[in-house]
């Protein structure tokens, strides 16, 4: 077996979006972004395909900044999937809350209707820093 990382393709209506699956040769899962929130059924689809289960599990989802077409699949499954697969670590360091009050107050209701939704989702949470490695 070997690791393979897959581009998956914008399903969305808007056309952008950005999503990674890397499936490690020793079986776990890593989701990369997500894309839109059109997209959750497709990655859903994909993710029970690679892990063989109906319920699949996810070793890492790593956001890698706050914006829809990085975040919203994420918040959508969370919200209509949150039986449909399970997390092991929730990876992202964004900004504080001030930054983004100040210039970005869209990101800002993006990122607390992810976290919201991460409710019904049991994952411990990982926030990198400069030089991390994992």
């Amino acid at each position: 077996m070997s690791t393979t990382v897959y581009q998956l393709e914008p399903r969305s209506v808007r056309g952008d979006g950005m999503s990674y699956v890397i499936r490690a040769d020793a079986g776990g899962v890593i989701v990369i972004d997500g894309g839109h929130d059109d997209e959750s059924d497709g990655l859903l689809d994909l993710l029970r395909l690679l892990t063989k289960s109906s319920v699949p599990h996810v070793d890492m989802w790593i956001i890698t900044h706050a914006r829809l077409d990085h975040a919203a699949c994420l918040t959508d499954m969370a919200k209509r999937y949150f039986n449909d697969f399970t997390l092991g670590r929730l990876c992202y360091n964004f900004p504080d809350e001030r930054y983004f009050s100040l210039s970005q107050p869209v990101a800002l209701k993006e990122i607390n209707e992810m976290l919201c939704a991460l409710q019904k989702v049991d994952y411990s949470y990982f926030k990198p820093v400069r030089g991390d490695s994992f």
